[in-house]
């Protein structure tokens, strides 16, 4: 059967809600043209050659010194190059989760997340968000029943809420994993996508175990058709995500990691973020003006400080399916809240 995730992102409708994606119109599509364009002029074989598994030499050198501008510290030999955000979390899951496993996950979460760690056997268990992040009391109690095997999160600008986890409780997290021996999986597709201020450091800057796996995303902000995430880890842990790697695809596509490459750290990419930043502003204030001028009694929301996602909550009378059903006839969709909880939910998110 299609999957949550699927069966929502794949739709035809003209106001396409059901997916984070920014409008093609607002990334640098001429000037990435002309870099591709380039790359292939200037080195034609490379559609006739196989790139490195781990993912080309110069594209780790700059993704190294890209996410230390985060706090990240990391090697080139410590950063894997996936096909994408979605291809990092499936090689976690091949890698460290079999049936029987416990994943501790936050509810709501990343509805593909959720579909790849149940394809695994998983036993999921979550944790409910609130305005400051996962509740580290409810997951200690978890991790102390349960010693899950991995804990995914999403920290800074949580997908779907919004909302970003406070620098208490990122401390408390790496206690908690770190005491119990389980894997942190830091997902962070849109921290750099924030509004009024910088959020808080990452879980992995702060990783004294070893014990986190961080998975940053290229494709929100830059070229959404190269699919190009990066991955990185420490000591054995990434030696047998490297190997599932190989074992996945013996390596992401050479031409589209050439061709990204002057954008990562230019300063034509710096001026885009920061225009990109301001555009999706001026996008998210006027959403939640017409959401407090045209909202029924009722209808509550989060107020992102950053990202893509907007989180909105019905009253007791309105089904978000049943909704969900009327928007399509006039061709909009949008993701129901019921599809980011991994066990049930009532339908008016």
């Amino acid at each position: 059967p299609r999957s949550q995730f699927a069966r929502y992102h794949i739709a035809p409708q003209k106001v396409h809600l059901s997916s984070s994606m920014i409008d093609p119109k607002l990334l640098p599509n001429r000037y990435f043209e002309h870099e591709v364009q380039q790359v292939l002029s200037e080195n034609p074989e490379l559609l006739s050659i196989y790139g490195n598994v781990q993912g080309d030499n110069q594209l780790r050198s700059e993704m190294s010194a890209y996410l230390k501008r985060s706090g990240v510290t990391s090697t080139p030999e410590n950063i894997l190059v996936t096909s994408g955000l979605q291809q990092s979390i499936d090689l976690v899951a091949r890698t460290f989760v079999g049936p029987g496993d416990v994943v501790v996950m936050e509810a709501p979460t990343y509805p593909g997340a959720i579909d790849i760690f149940r394809g695994r056997g998983a036993t999921i268990l979550t944790v409910p968000v609130d305005k400051d992040g996962m509740r580290i009391d409810i997951l200690q109690n978890v991790c102390e029943k349960h010693k899950p095997k991995v804990i995914f999160t999403i920290p800074t600008f949580h997908n779907p809420t919004g909302v970003v986890m406070s620098l208490k409780r990122r401390k408390q997290l790496l206690d908690i994993a770190g005491s119990i021996h389980s894997i942190i999986v830091e997902d962070d597709p849109c921290s750099e996508i924030y509004f009024e201020k910088k959020p808080p450091v990452t879980l992995k800057s702060m990783d004294q175990f070893g014990n986190v796996i961080y998975l940053r995303g290229l494709s929100k902000t830059i070229a959404p058709s190269c699919r190009i995430g990066i991955l990185t880890a420490s000591g054995s842990i990434f030696n047998r995500l490297l190997a599932a790697k190989a074992n996945a695809d013996l390596g992401s596509p050479l031409l589209t990691q050439k061709a990204i490459l002057p954008l990562i750290n230019s300063k034509r990419m710096i001026d885009h973020s920061k225009k990109l930043r301001t555009a999706l502003k001026i996008r998210r204030d006027l959403a939640l003006d017409l959401l407090t001028s045209l909202s029924p009694e009722g209808v509550s929301w989060t107020i992102p400080e950053g990202g893509l996602n907007l989180w909105i909550s019905l009253p007791s009378w309105i089904d978000s399916h049943l909704l969900l059903s009327e928007a399509k006839k006039q061709q909009i969709t949008f993701l129901p809240g019921s599809a980011c909880y991994p066990v049930g939910q009532e339908n008016n998110q």
